[in-house]
């Protein structure tokens, strides 16, 4: 049960450390595979300046007021709000689509094609299923990373131009000709067509190794994938790369039963900024944006060095955390899940340059505490229902303890303060017992995945 717990966490306050350790960062890798180390080392340290706040104050976000409910109250509210985002996805929507991106990362293992190929099917198919951007993402980090460095590159992109027909009698693929900015594969009932259109020179500069790659990177890349002939999924990708260090790429993915994915971002020499969205038939079920002020961020060498170590063969690249303590600036996070609201805007600059005042302090307890109270006061988080702008509770942070081997232990832990005065930690709050209608219908959702045989 412990498991379906954490999946109600995760639509309330906890979905910040999947948001960025792996959403925000699959972003980035499309374009920067650097990046992607970086993002994930960040946001596991990001994540707790995040979550806190002293009194909770506007946390940058327009709040009318405070909410009238209890908290018995809101708990009885969010798990309605939980329920009606769960009960907005159908699994018969995506079975077809599921079982077919299945099939094909398994037929394609039988062709000559790289290793990969199959692994971005299955991606595609467990975000479908899921509806699940880290997997979409994943899928189109995967794709896109090859037709950045050129696309209308024989060497780098050999199936340019020609069909693929699975023949499931004799398992192995016939080859035929497809337009030239086209990829197509062809099993069972369906048929998914790669296609890219438009293209900018985009020049990579390397002057330490007098190097400079000149590429074509397409404007626009789509998948479809149609079974019988009816469009089930259409996934569009923009680069939009103005330069090797500035870009500001963006997403969008079609399934079949009304649902709209959108992803996008921006990178330049102020930080990074995130952007996504789900909807179905036009109703929001879920929207976030994230942004970080960071300068001349997106010049990797800025934050990359290379250090000498018998163990990595040589010279490897090592993130110089003197970069971000001089750089960083601020950030901002803001997650909607239907009519709930999770905000969160913090100064890391001030939480650096005080940190080290704090330092040298040997006791644990004293140490903690100090800490809670510098987070606390420079950033603010707030929970509120968006239909309404009334707050729900501040995210604050508080030290806990435990009884350890020699004494007590003592730890920060994220706890929800009411308007009444009233807080509650994270996990005396998410119990089985208090949302236990909404883990019934979790536990309904994985019996139909289940009788589908797609888990």
């Amino acid at each position: 049960m412990t498991g379906k717990i954490l999946m109600l966490k995760i639509c309330f306050c906890a979905i910040l450390e999947l948001y960025l350790q792996y959403e925000f960062k699959q972003l980035i890798d499309i374009f920067m595979k650097k990046l992607f180390l970086f993002v994930a080392l960040f946001a596991t340290t990001a994540l707790s300046v995040v979550s806190c706040n002293k009194n909770g104050g506007d946390a940058g976000i327009e709040i009318s007021g405070d909410s009238k409910l209890t908290p018995g109250e809101h708990k009885a509210r969010m798990e309605e709000i939980a329920i009606d985002f769960i009960d907005s996805f159908n699994v018969a929507d995506v079975e077809e689509l599921v079982y077919e991106l299945y099939d094909l990362a398994d037929y394609l293992e039988w062709g000559d094609f790289p290793d990969y190929y199959g692994e971005m099917m299955n991606n595609l198919a467990r975000g479908a299923e899921e509806l699940s951007i880290v997997e979409l993402g994943s899928f189109i980090t995967r794709a896109t990373e090859d037709f950045v460095i050129d696309i209308n590159d024989p060497d780098l992109n050999p199936y340019a131009g020609h069909s693929y027909t699975f023949n499931e009698d004799w398992y192995e693929w016939t080859e035929g000709q497809a337009n030239s900015n086209t990829i197509e594969f062809i099993w069972n009932h369906a048929k998914a067509t790669l296609k890219w259109s438009g293209e900018k020179k985009v020049e990579f500069e390397y002057p330490d190794e007098d190097i400079n790659y000149v590429v074509y990177v397409p404007k626009t890349i789509t998948l479809t994938v149609t079974i019988d002939g009816v469009e089930h999924l259409v996934v569009t990708v923009n680069p939009n790369i103005t330069s090797s260090n500035t870009m500001a790429p963006s997403t969008e993915v079609r399934l079949y039963g009304g649902y709209v994915i959108k992803v996008s971002g921006e990178l330049n020499n102020k930080g990074v900024g995130h952007n996504a969205s789900i909807e179905k038939n036009g109703k929001s079920l879920y929207s976030s944006v994230v942004a970080i002020a960071v300068d001349d961020f997106n010049d990797v060498d800025n934050w990359l060095k290379e250090s000498n170590s018998d163990d990595y063969y040589g010279y490897y690249a090592e993130i110089d955390p003197d970069f971000f303590k001089d750089n960083l600036k601020n950030g901002t996070v803001q997650i909607n899940i239907m009519e709930l609201t999770l905000h969160a805007k913090g100064d890391f600059r001030g939480v650096i340059e005080e940190i080290e005042k704090i330092d040298a302090i040997d006791d644990e307890k004293k140490f903690y505490k100090k800490l809670c109270d510098l987070v606390n006061d420079k950033v603010k988080a707030v929970a509120l229902y968006n239909d309404t702008n009334e707050r729900i509770a501040d995210v604050v942070m508080q030290v806990a303890s435990y009884d350890g081997w020699d004494g007590l232990e003592y730890y920060v832990e994220p706890i929800l303060l009411f308007p009444d005065g009233s807080k509650y930690a994270f996990e005396d709050y998410f119990t089985e017992h208090a949302f236990g209608d909404l883990i019934d219908r979790i536990e309904e959702i994985v019996e139909e995945l289940e009788d589908y045989d797609l888990i």
